[in-house]
């Protein structure tokens, strides 16, 4: 029984090429290539692993962490930048606790719910992209990585 030097896939009996993946196989190949006499001349075989980014696992560490998710695609300094700014406006809900007025309340409310909700925008917005970014990664037929 044979298998494919490719993918590891069974040739079937007589078979000149993988079923999977088109490469020849053995009996088919030894047609197409002559021996070399040199008993030092070796072909190496690589095997390659494509660098996949799970657009799941992107999404669940940005809910995690705002920013995680676009670092876990490559995407470093825009996941550095995300986790800056949702700092930031997250730390803008902070001085609506000095608008407060002992007779008008109104200061307060106002910045805290703009501050609550662009902070959820921000946040909702940063899941996305770190799923687009994963979706882009895996379609852009990135070089596959040899490990």
């Amino acid at each position: 029984m044979s298998y494919c030097s490719k993918c590891g896939n069974q040739i079937r009996e007589g078979g000149s090429f993988c079923d999977r993946c088109g490469a020849p196989s053995a009996a088919g190949y030894a047609g197409l290539h002559q021996e070399s006499a040199n008993p030092y001349d070796h072909s190496v075989t690589y095997t390659w692993a494509v660098d996949r980014k799970e657009p799941i696992i992107a999404v669940i560490l940005s809910l995690l962490l705002p920013g995680l998710g676009q670092i876990y695609v490559g995407r470093v300094m825009r996941g550095i930048i995300i986790i800056i700014l949702m700092s930031l406006v997250g730390l803008a809900i902070v001085p609506g606790l000095f608008l407060v007025n002992m007779d008008n309340h109104f200061g307060f409310v106002w910045w805290s719910v703009t501050a609550i909700v662009v902070y959820l925008v921000f946040f909702v917005i940063q899941v996305v992209d770190a799923y687009r970014c994963a979706e882009e990664h895996n379609r852009k037929g990135n070089v596959p990585r040899r490990y």
